[in-house]
């Protein structure tokens, strides 16, 4: 983990470890698939912008044909056979995508301002109080979005995006920089 944001930036932002994710492509919306997901990882299908956590699994629902599954432990490989098995016969694509990604924390009390500047979301028709996930753009960029607390953001980004993430990130977390609502 190391530090993206400069001294006195309003908002703390960091590059942290990949974390060990798993893209589910396939018709989550199948009562047979949906079955077989909660058979497996003994988690539900998530709600639109949702995320379920298990244990040490998150269920993330990206869009009405992918899941995106995150894990705390190491057993990634293990997870990502038994998930193949199970839908080998079904329509699917279930691969590891954890080396793709690039994965921003931000942290502090304008955690959602920062994401204003450049997130086309209205932030105040999302249900805060628990943790929301949802892809969207932060400027010109696709980007997934974990709002796990208004304080707790972790963004993440096409690797091969990550060095335009950083300049945009630290650009926007400058002191000064901050959106005025009070106009």
């Amino acid at each position: 983990m190391f530090k993206v944001s400069d001294e006195g930036a309003f908002v703390e932002v960091s590059l942290v470890s990949p974390i060990p994710a798993i893209s589910l492509k396939l018709d989550h919306q199948n009562l047979k698939v949906r079955n077989k997901i909660k058979k497996i990882l003994g988690i539900d299908v998530p709600a639109v912008q949702s995320i379920i956590k298990y244990r040490h699994l998150s269920l993330c629902w990206i869009s009405n044909d992918e899941l995106l599954l995150l894990s705390e432990g190491k057993e990634v490989d293990v997870l990502l056979k038994k998930i193949r098995k199970e839908f080998f016969s079904i329509h699917s694509l279930v691969e590891e995508v954890t080396d793709i990604r690039a994965w921003f924390l931000l942290e502090g009390e304008r955690a959602i301002d920062l994401l204003l500047k450049g997130v086309p979301i209205d932030f105040s028709k999302l249900d805060l109080s628990s943790k929301s996930f949802f892809r969207s753009r932060l400027g010109e960029i696709q980007v997934n979005i974990l709002v796990e607390s208004r304080q707790r953001i972790i963004i993440s980004v096409l690797r091969s995006l990550e060095e335009y993430t950083c300049q945009w990130l630290k650009r926007c977390s400058k002191q000064g920089s901050e959106i005025n609502f009070d106009l």
